[in-house]
């Protein structure tokens, strides 16, 4: 019965390292925006992440920029990083608001991932996709080109502006604590085993 009962227990143990990487993973999105009907024309790629008074602190990492993007930008709020490397915004403050110049005419895209899900006792937050001409109006599209809603205890929420943006969940990508909390785990167990054989 011994053995059963270790059996029971590591399967348990196991168990619980999967559903904790399950947990500490983010969805990966790519983004994808299409601006051939705005040929020969420059503007803004606009990203605005706002959460309510009492949402979860959330950041959203936007990373492998591709397209005409030049070097002009400016940033407000929570904003740090950059386009070559990875750009995050947080939604804590009241207005958090990175904007990138590009020409536009061909193809831009980038990936964007959220460091958490929202909690289920959290308020939502939003971060939205525009294109802004340099007065900081809506360049083409009537609003919004793409909007991802961080809904408390929930997948989030997607949408899109179908003439110019199209949106592919690429995977669940782990984060590095979850990383380290499965190495943790095994290092445990084969702990225990050696400890059993000694």
């Amino acid at each position: 019965m011994s053995i059963l009962n270790k059996l029971s227990a590591r399967l348990l143990f196991a168990l619980m390292l999967a559903c904790g990487m399950a947990q500490a993973s983010a969805e990966s999105y790519h983004v994808s925006i299409d601006t051939s009907t705005l040929a020969e024309q420059e503007g803004y790629v606009d990203f605005l992440f706002l959460g309510l008074a009492n949402a979860d602190p959330v950041q959203a990492r936007l990373s492998n920029f591709a397209g005409d993007f030049t070097s002009s930008s400016f940033a407000q709020g929570q904003v740090a990083g950059s386009l070559a490397s990875q750009l995050t915004i947080g939604n804590g403050d009241a207005w958090n608001e990175f904007a990138q110049w590009a020409r536009l005419g061909g193809m831009l895209s980038f990936d964007v991932s959220f460091s958490q899900p929202m909690g289920s006792g959290s308020a939502g937050a939003t971060l939205s996709v525009a294109l802004l001409d340099a007065g900081l109006n809506y360049l083409g599209a009537s609003g919004d080109i793409a909007t991802f809603a961080l809904l408390p205890a929930a997948v989030t929420a997607v949408s899109t502006d179908a003439a110019y943006a199209t949106v592919s969940n690429v995977s669940a990508v782990p984060e590095p604590a979850a990383y380290l909390m499965l190495a943790a785990g095994l290092l445990l167990m084969a702990g225990l085993r050696n400890r059993r054989r000694l």
